[in-house]
């Protein structure tokens, strides 16, 4: 064979070679993760059998910790229900139609009132919107925890935490009806 040729097979011999090893490492490291997620789940199975808490005098494991409802720390029932109808009555000042406020502590876990609110255009619920972010810092020292919504304006939802205020077009509030979600809530009176 010529030297050219010597060569080119070298080569190619060297590159199967190379090949297979990074192949074999692969495999390797493929079976070091699996034995590693093994571990893994091994210990989360054990530690699931652990005591986490005690609640009272009985001892909660971490599965049924998942299951048993945690109360959140709650603000003063008062002192939300002044929150609520301030940002109702924001709601009522920048002509919003059809305002109305339940509350939902024994149908949701993530709120406890909430406002319904129909506007007319865009415009009117992004400075509702506004309006409502800066009564609840002015009277309250409360920011928002998010607002979502206002660039389109059909739906703007402005979480508060403990209160959240929904501003709807009037076609989008008949469309997800949430009145009827909050059919067995108890409504309030602004």
């Amino acid at each position: 064979m010529s030297d050219v040729k010597k060569k080119r097979a070298l080569k190619t011999t060297t590159k199967v070679t190379n090949n297979a090893k990074t192949a074999t490492n692969n495999q390797s490291d493929l079976s070091f993760r699996s034995r590693a997620s093994a571990k893994t789940n091994a210990k989360t199975k054990n530690t699931s059998k652990k005591v986490i808490s005690k609640i009272g005098s009985k001892p909660i494991s971490v599965k049924s910790a998942r299951v048993v409802k945690q109360d959140k720390p709650r603000s003063s029932d008062s002192r939300l229900l002044k929150l609520t109808h301030a940002l109702a009555g924001v709601c009522l000042d920048k002509k919003a139609l059809r305002v109305c406020a339940y509350d939902v502590q024994s149908i949701l876990g993530y709120t406890d009132y909430v406002v319904l609110a129909s506007v007319e255009s865009n415009r009117q619920s992004k400075t509702i919107a506004e309006a409502l972010t800066q009564c609840a810092r002015e009277q309250f020292s409360i920011r928002p925890i998010g607002i979502e919504g206002v660039e389109h304006g059909l739906w703007v939802l402005v979480d508060f935490g403990d209160v959240v205020v929904h501003i709807f077009q009037e076609e989008q509030r008949r469309l997800y009806a949430l009145e009827e979600l909050f059919s067995n809530a108890q409504p309030l009176i602004l």
